[in-house]
């Protein structure tokens, strides 16, 4: 059941100030501290996790378990990570501290640990930070030291391809968790992309790669606790734990702002975007869709929401679909036909879940798909099969 809601968007546009988050040796004046580059692991013998065939549902969803990790997942994202490899990777975030890369090759479904942060990691993004690195760099965030309900500092870490191994470098330091980040050419001052952090202490950081290695170039004050960040238009929205969606974005030279462009009573915890709307999980279990200052209530549940989806998921159905992921441990996927909103579970986890992702899969088949994660420690790939051999590969148990 849908419903329109008048949003409540107050324009305030808050200037930029200077920062207690910090970022990292060479640019946050702690040169007295070692720079944390540690060299990872050579590349670790890939586990088969997952010989198990797909759960299809009588409207052609399938699921599968595509990693069992054993402990608490913070994050996922899709993209092409190892250059070596055809086809995107999922990259997975722990609460050890654990940066997993998921693939699926030669039939099976394998994962191996990247590198292994000090501390809880909450979310993760792929990008292209540095172009002289092949294939995409990791950056997840999180805690510095210790897991997210102890306290203390926030930390963003970047992992990217060295030789035959992957190394980490720290990127940022907060004064709290960092929860939010995403990656975008934000500043045309600088080439290329730019790191964009948000978290608790209720600040964006961005930040640019430099001869000495991350730069801070602005922070900007949030309305409230950063809890997702994500590209939309000219800069990044953040979802805001006070309920807003804020833009930050820079207006011209030496100015950025942070403005409000969406606000309801419950927090926001996670928000995607087609480049024009934006789809909004809340902690009041709302799923909302905005389009300018008018937001629609496109699903509801009775727990919190952790995830949110606008993408091409479905063949079938016309334009993009929203999907959500959250407490109740369900992802569900929101097709919009004959003018209307229709809800359709696609996988039940035993547990909650935290995040939700999607993208490309070119080795498992064609289109877009669905990817989950939470407190099950499951990497779960949930898509509306198709005509191709691929959904049916993994090898049955026995």
């Amino acid at each position: 059941m849908t419903a329109s809601v008048r949003l409540l968007v107050r324009p305030v546009v808050l200037a930029f100030v200077s920062a207690a988050l910090l970022a990292s040796p060479g640019c946050n004046g702690r040169d007295d501290e070692p720079r944390v580059e540690t060299p990872m692991f050579d590349e670790v013998r890939p586990v088969d996790v997952s010989q198990g065939g797909w759960t299809v549902d009588a409207e052609g969803w399938a699921s599968l378990t595509a990693a069992e990790l054993g402990e608490k997942l913070g994050g996922c994202a899709v993209g092409d990570v190892d250059a070596d490899s055809p086809g995107n990777e999922i990259v997975a975030v722990s609460e050890s501290g654990r940066v997993f890369l998921v693939s699926y090759a030669d039939g099976k479904w394998t994962h191996r640990v990247l590198g292994q942060a000090p501390g809880e990691m909450i979310q993760v993004a792929l990008g292209e930070l540095d172009p002289a690195r092949p294939g995409l760099e990791v950056v997840a965030v999180g805690m510095a030291q210790g897991k997210e309900d102890d306290g203390g500092e926030g930390a963003a870490f970047v992992f990217f391809r060295d030789g035959d191994g992957w190394t980490m470098r720290e990127a940022a330091r907060a004064s709290e968790l960092l929860h939010g980040v995403a990656i975008a050419d934000l500043d045309p001052d600088h080439p290329g992309n730019e790191l964009l952090v948000d978290g608790f202490s209720g600040q964006a950081t961005v930040l640019a790669l430099g001869a000495n290695g991350f730069e801070r170039v602005v922070t900007v004050p949030l309305p409230g606790a950063g809890k997702m960040a994500v590209p939309h238009q000219d800069g990044v929205a953040i979802a805001c734990a006070d309920g807003s969606v804020s833009l930050v974005r820079r207006e011209a030279p030496g100015k950025w702002t942070a403005t409000n462009i969406a606000r309801q009573p419950a927090g926001a915890a996670r928000v995607a975007s087609d480049d024009e709307r934006l789809l909004v999980a809340r902690d009041d279990g709302t799923l909302e869709l905005v389009s300018g200052s008018l937001g629609k209530i496109i699903h509801r549940e009775t727990e919190r929401l952790r995830g949110a989806v606008l993408a091409n998921v479905d063949p079938v159905a016309p334009g993009l679909e929203a999907a959500s992921a959250g407490y109740e441990g369900k992802v569900w996927v929101m097709t919009n036909e004959d003018l209307r909103w229709h809800e359709h579970e696609v996988y039940a986890d035993g547990n909650k879940l935290h995040h939700l992702a999607a993208g490309e899969l070119t080795s498992v088949g064609s289109g877009v798909f669905l990817v989950t994660c939470g407190y099950s420690g499951r990497v779960v790939v949930i898509t509306k099969k198709r005509e191709l051999a691929a959904v049916e590969t993994p090898e049955e148990d026995g």
